[in-house]
Formats: structure tokens, sequence, C-alpha cells
């Protein structure tokens, strides 16, 4: 048995014992908010373990303070009513109230400036809906089928890391709340809980899918994918938009508040702050990856494979000839990497229409609205021609091979399930990218938000705002289903052009948190979220 005063001798940097994570003191609540349990085994040889400690030995002020009620539940307490949350915004305010510094700035930063970050927002400003009138609306279905699974809605959780920052369950209250309301969950490589885990809190028949950080060492990626598919897993999605991490000034800004104890300081040395919690998660990931590494990756998993990050029709084209993946995922990070690159909706119109011409898109966007009901044609007033009757799923891919056939292109068409994720607030902003041409939707930062404040309750009501307000959205566009949401839905031609000022959303800037010069940070008279 080891004594506590033992563990507490060692504490400089380079005699340094641990108890999980932090110098000479039980840092277990530290620990688990950045790493799965698991890791020390995995990740340490055995001769790291020193041994076990005695209890016995540890101080009483050591074991009242870690027995002290977790600061983020007490304020929870003082939150408003769960039936308050009215909307994406209304859990945001709710969980600044609730995250400490560090998980505020990680869960909220962008790259640079957070341009990209914003205009994931204000991208929806400048599409416009064209709403179908005199279409039977009196039953909307949400349920669709994305890669083979069904789906409750159109919406799936997108993977989010850390989320222990947030709610000491982490991805687990994730896990089960989209478990409930019939959605996909796409668990992150860097959950701050365990694969195993995270697949053990779905509820019996849910669905999952795996994102997927390909590591420097590639035997340790292919133990994953393989664990994955073993456990269940109904697909992977390869993370492709972060060959390196953004620079997150947020994020770095905690990390150079927080990092600075007497001891060290008071040598004179000069520390190294670091890059926030991001980079200090992330020095593993391969920057090497290819576009010769496809073939790998499809070698390792039966598994549908997907890539995440891709925000060009090109890559888009490109990942589609090369009959290696199934699905494609539109996504600028959540404003996270590159600066001014595109929103994830903006792009999405660049590719939707490609991979439409290509004859490879797969799910919403194909055909006009169905007149359900109706045993032929009827005319449209406004084009002079025909409306298609509804056909079914069979007709649809009779007619995509045909296009197929006819195709310049000398590749074989396969059919691309696209998705989509950045800035998703509301049920309209859902229904314009379905109509543009995205099969789903993933929600990344109100799930943790929800999750932050109000745990799993919390996120099972974001998921039925969504829900509820797609549902009245499709019928006010005049589409009863939401598979069959079209591109004649909407005006989306202005969704590029950013000359000019935008309609101010007060909701959106009301929860902003706008980056800070250090001088302002450190003045007290200026009061910072950070």
């Amino acid at each position: 048995m080891i004594l506590y005063q033992d563990v507490a001798a060692h504490n400089t940097a380079k005699d340094c014992w641990i108890i999980l994570a932090e110098a000479g003191r039980d840092a277990t609540r530290a620990f688990s908010a950045f790493h799965p349990p698991d890791l020390p085994d995995r990740a340490l040889p055995a001769s790291a373990c020193l041994g076990v400690l005695d209890k016995a030995s540890v101080p009483l002020a050591s074991s009242a303070g870690a027995a002290e009620e977790d600061p983020a539940e007490a304020r929870r307490k003082a939150l408003p009513p769960l039936s308050a949350m009215m909307n994406m915004f209304d859990f945001e305010s709710a969980a600044f109230s609730v995250l400490s510094k560090n998980a505020w700035a990680y869960y909220s930063s962008g790259a640079d400036d957070e341009i990209t970050l914003r205009e994931n927002r204000a991208v929806f400003q400048r599409i416009w809906f064209r709403p179908r009138i005199l279409v039977d609306v009196s039953n909307i279905d949400l349920r669709t089928t994305v890669l083979g699974v069904p789906m409750s809605m159109p919406i799936y959780i997108t993977a989010c890391a850390l989320a222990k920052l947030g709610h000491p369950e982490g991805e687990t209250v994730l896990a089960r709340a989209a478990g409930t309301r019939g959605v996909v969950q796409m668990m992150p490589t860097l959950a701050s809980c365990s694969l195993d885990e995270m697949i053990d809190a779905a509820v019996p028949g849910q669905n999952q899918w795996f994102q997927l950080y390909v590591n420097s060492d590639r035997a340790v990626s292919e133990r994953i994918v393989r664990h994955a598919e073993e456990r269940g897993v109904k697909g992977i999605f390869v993370t492709v938009d972060a060959p390196q991490l953004g620079r997150r000034e947020k994020d770095m800004r905690v990390k150079f508040d927080a990092d600075a104890p007497d001891a060290y300081a008071a040598t004179g040395a000069q520390l190294n702050r670091g890059g926030g919690a991001a980079r200090a998660i992330s020095s593993f990931i391969d920057s090497s990856l290819s576009w010769s590494d496809l073939a790998w990756l499809r070698s390792i998993t039966k598994l549908p494979l997907g890539l995440k990050g891709v925000q060009t029709a090109a890559d888009a084209v490109r990942a589609a000839r090369s009959g290696l993946v199934q699905a494609i995922v539109v996504s600028n990070h959540g404003g996270r990497q590159l600066d001014t690159a595109p929103s994830g909706v903006e792009a999405l119109v660049e590719i939707a229409a490609a991979l439409r011409k290509d004859g490879f898109l797969v799910g919403s966007g194909f055909h006009s609205v169905p007149l359900i009901g109706q045993d032929g044609p009827m005319p449209d007033p406004v084009a002079g021609g025909p409306l298609p009757p509804f056909r079914p799923e069979a007709d649809l891919v009779a007619r995509d091979r045909a296009a197929g056939a006819s195709s310049s292109a000398a590749a074989p068409r396969r059919r691309i399930e696209l998705l989509v994720d950045g800035g998703f607030r509301r049920g309209s902003d859902v229904l314009k990218a379905l109509a543009i041409g995205a099969s789903a939707v993933g929600i990344g930062r109100p799930g943790l938000y929800a999750m932050s404040a109000y745990g799993q309750v919390g996120v099972e009501r974001m998921l039925d705002l969504f829900a509820d307000d797609l549902a009245m959205n499709l019928g006010l566009a005049g589409c009863p289903r939401a598979r069959d949401a079209s591109s004649d839905l909407v005006d989306s031609s202005t969704a590029g052009i950013h000359a000019g000022p935008g309609i101010r959303d007060s909701l959106a800037d009301a929860v902003y948190d706008p980056l800070r010069t250090a001088s302002s940070i450190l003045a007290p008279s200026k009061p910072s979220r950070l």
C-alpha cells in the first residue's frame, strides 16, 4: 500500500506521482472529464502502476474535499425549469451558467476570429422557403432511413468530444437520450467515456455510429474499428478535416489563465501553457492521412464507411467515384478548424448539386414534392409542366440507374448518403438542409448544452423541440414527409453571397460569447465569461 504522504512528496516535473491525473493529490474528477476510465490500462505499461493508495492515510481535509458536491450540480439547482426551455439558445444560455470556465471555452470556441462559427448560423438567413399550398398535411411523417438504419426523424447526435466536461456521466447521457427518441448517436473517438460504456448505455434496438480520428499508429485505429464492429456499431465515419487542430483562442486563453501554479512560477522558468484542451488531447491524430489511405480504411471493416468534414464539390465527387465510401458528412468541424471556410449548408448547396449531376445523390432532394393520393401528374402552375406523382423507392432506384448509365463519368454510380452538420438550431434549419439534398442533419453543441444543464431529460427535450419544430415547418411548407423534402421548397441561390449586412439574429447574438483581447480579460473592471 502506498501512503498519501508519499504521493504528495513526488510532485515535480521530473519526479511526479499522480492519483490518476494531478501531481500529489486525488484528481479523479479532473481526469474523468478528459479521459475514459480504461485509458491508464490501455495506454500505460504495467510498471507505471506503483500500487494501491492507502485510503486511511488520506488527510481528512482531502477526503472531505473529494466528497464535496460538484460545483456545477449546485449551479444546476438555480436553473429555470426544463419546461422554460423553448429553443436551443435557451439551453446554451443555461449551460453557460452551469459550465466551468474551461468547459465553456472548449465547447463554445471557434477558430481564429470565429467568422465561420458565426457564419454557420448566418447562412440560414440567406435561404428562403417556397412553400406549396393545398397539400394534405394532416399526417406529418418525420421517419427516414440512413445507411440502412431507421431513424424517428432525420436528425442524429453528432460526435463531440469531452462530454464529461459538462456532465459527470458524459457521452452515456447522450446515448440514452438518443435511444429513447429513436435517433442515432455518432460516438466520438475523443470521448470521456469508453466505447464500451457508450454502447452499453444504449437502449435495446438502438443504433450507433462511430467517428474515427485516424491514429498515427494505424494498428491502434484498426483495433478500435474492429472492436466497434464487433460491438454492433452500424457505421464508421472518418474525420478528414482535422490534419491538425485549429487555433481556438477561447480555449487557449483558459489554458493560459489556469496553468500557472505559484510553485512553478517561482522558479522563473518559462511556462509552456499549451494550446488548450483541444490540442492537449489530439496530438495522436495522423496528419499524413490522404486519399491513398481510403483503400486501407475500407479493408479494415465491413461496415458502411463515411468521410466527415468534406467541404467542396470536387472532394465529394472524388470520394463518391472512389467506390470506397457510402456516406459524406458536409462539415467544417463546428467552425473550429479553418476560419472563413464556408458554412456546412453553403457547401451542401454546391456538393448536392455536383453529386446529383453525377448520379450519386441518395435521400432527399431527388424529386418534387409528391401529391399524396394523386394517380397521375398534376399541372404545375409555376413551371408550366407536370408535377411527377409520388413514386416508390424502387422506381427512384431504377431512374437513378438510368441516369448513371447515361452519365459521361466512367465510374459506375453508387448511391451516397449526404449528411451535414454545423449551426442547426431550429426545425426550419433542418428542413432547409433536407430540401437542398441532405439525408439527415447532425446536432452537436445543442446536445452538449442541454446535457450540461439538465442531463438526459434535457437532451430528450432538445430532441423533442427539434421534432416538433420540424413537423410544424413541414406542414407549413406543404411537405407531409420529411424524406420527400426537395429543392423546389427553398431558394438557396443566395447562400454563398456574403456581401452586405445580414439580418440580426437576436437570440444567437445574445448567447454569443465574443472574443476578447488579453488586456480586457486581465482588467478587473471588465468582467469576462472567460
